[in-house]
Formats: structure tokens, sequence, C-alpha cells
């Protein structure tokens, strides 16, 4: 089995990131590979390093990259890689120009993009893209950055009432929510009352759809969401399997297997006012309950 080497310089924070991140890696790949952190120095710089499985590299040195941990390459190909993942960050920051002056009147496209068209069918991202480029000219440019908001309202609420009224789609359209309650570049314009939005709607979607509650334990353990949400899909998780545990065996297997509750608890805190005591005392039987399973399985 290959391997990639992954180096970063770091502080005592650096590590604790690092360390939360491998755990949550753990959680959702539990058979992944991927060995101890070792520990050096290059003068007097502190390093780590580690080593894992070459399939999970990528979506390792994205998550380091987007928490800000300074990463040294080991190869050429894993330097490409870094290089590749912020140049995509990158481009998904607001584009600083010199100026509306500065544009040709001449347009490199064959035509000019359907803004009302956009908005009206919830294609928020290619509004986005639009506001930030100035090939369109200034006019066009203004037109989508203003409808980014109503873009993502029927985006939101296409996806929801889809997933309603079509419960054989329900998971296409949680995958949806679920999208929006996690992109990055909505939380790049602050766009956070929209995500957490979705988030819930994904949520309940998959409370009212029985073959859809796994969907809760993906949005549960995604670090992207608001706290609320991550939080709200366990407790909603919680009340459906301790109400029926029979009916929902193999979603309770796979919880036990992938729920994050390190990473959970770690969330609790800052949202917990937000939640009844009826709320919390669900999520603590939850997390008690899979622990008490994890430890029978590891007893075996």
């Amino acid at each position: 089995m290959q391997t990639e080497t992954i180096t970063a310089k770091v502080n005592k924070q650096d590590i604790e990131k690092i360390k939360t991140i491998i755990e949550s890696f753990k959680e959702k790949f539990p058979k992944m590979v991927i060995t101890p952190l070792r520990y050096g120095k290059i003068g007097d710089e502190i390093v780590v390093n580690f080593k894992i499985e070459e399939k999970f590299a990528k979506i390792m040195l994205e998550k380091l990259v987007m928490n800000k941990i300074i990463l040294l390459s080991q190869s050429q190909k894993t330097q490409k890689v870094i290089e590749n993942i912020k140049q995509d960050i990158s481009r998904s920051a607001p584009v600083k120009s010199g100026g509306w002056s500065d544009v040709r009147n001449t347009n490199k496209f064959s035509s000019k993009p359907k803004v009302d068209e956009l908005t009206s069918n919830g294609n928020y991202s290619d509004l986005i893209k639009i506001s930030r480029t100035i090939i369109y000219g200034k006019n066009i440019a203004d037109a989508a950055k203003e409808n980014i908001d109503p873009a993502i309202e029927n985006a939101i609420n296409q996806a929801y009432s889809e997933g309603l009224s079509k419960k054989f789609e329900s998971d296409k359209n949680i995958q949806k929510l679920f999208q929006i309650a996690s992109d990055n570049n909505l939380k790049l314009l602050q766009k956070n009352d929209y995500m957490k939005e979705a988030g819930l709607k994904a949520i309940e979607l998959a409370t009212s759809n029985k073959s859809s509650a796994n969907e809760l334990i993906t949005i549960a353990n995604n670090t992207a969401v608001h706290n609320f949400v991550s939080i709200k899909a366990v407790v909603n998780f919680a009340s459906l399997i301790f109400k029926n545990p029979e009916e929902y065996k193999e979603d309770i297997e796979i919880a036990i297997r992938k729920l994050n509750i390190r990473w959970l608890k770690l969330n609790v805190a800052s949202v917990e006012k937000d939640f009844s005591f009826e709320d919390i005392k669900l999520l603590e039987d939850l997390f008690e309950f899979i622990q008490n399973k994890r430890t029978e399985k590891n007893d075996l």
C-alpha cells in the first residue's frame, strides 16, 4: 500500500489542530492507514510528520491548508498538490483588479450571462463567479452581486420543496442543501444565515424520511457546517433511534462506526444555550450509548 508523507512546521496550537483533524479522519475512515505523529526540528523550528494512505492524502492536505497549517513538501508531487489547493482557495476569494476603467469594451464571450435566469434557477455559484470578474462589464457584475442572496434563497427553497414532494429524491435534495450549508464560497461571503437555513432544512428532510436518517450522521460529522446545524442533526438522530431502535438498527450501526463524538463535544459548548434541556439530555444519552457500544465491540 502506497503512502504519502506529510510534514508541517508547527507551534503548540497547530499540533492540537492536527491531532483533532487526524482523529476526525480516523472516525470517518476507520480503515485508513495513518502513522502516529513524529516530532523533530529544523534549526529552531518544530516540525511534525506522519504518513497517510495515498488515496486520503489530498483531502488531508486540503484540510490542513484550510486550517492554516504551514506545510513543508517532501516531494514534487506533494508540492504540486499543495500549490493546487492554495490556488483553489485563492480563486474562491474576492478578486482584486485595477478598477473598472481597465476593462475594454470588447467581450471575449459570445453572450452575456442571463442574471435573472441564473437567479430564478438558484445558480448562486455562477452569480458569485460573474460578480468577481470584470469581463462582462460593471453593470452585469453589479447585478450578479445584488442577486446572489435571492439566488441562494431560491436554491434552498427549490431543493427543500422537491425533497418534500418527491420522497424518492430525498437524498439528492438533502445533498443539494448540504452543499449549500458547507459551501466555502458562502462562508467567505459571510452568508452564514443562509448556510444555517440550508443545513436545518436538510435535517428536516433527513428526519422526515426513514431511508435518509443516515444523512444526519453525515451532516453532524462535517466540520464545515454551522455548529448549531451539526448538533441539531445529532439531536434529531438521537430522537429517532431512541423512539424506535429496531427500525433504525442499521443507522445505529453506522453511527457507532462513524459518529465523531470528540468533534461534536467540542462544538456543544458554543451552541448549548440554543437547545432545550431535553435536547441536551438526548445528546448526552446518545454519546454515552455509542461510547458503550464501541467499548463492547473492542472487548470482544
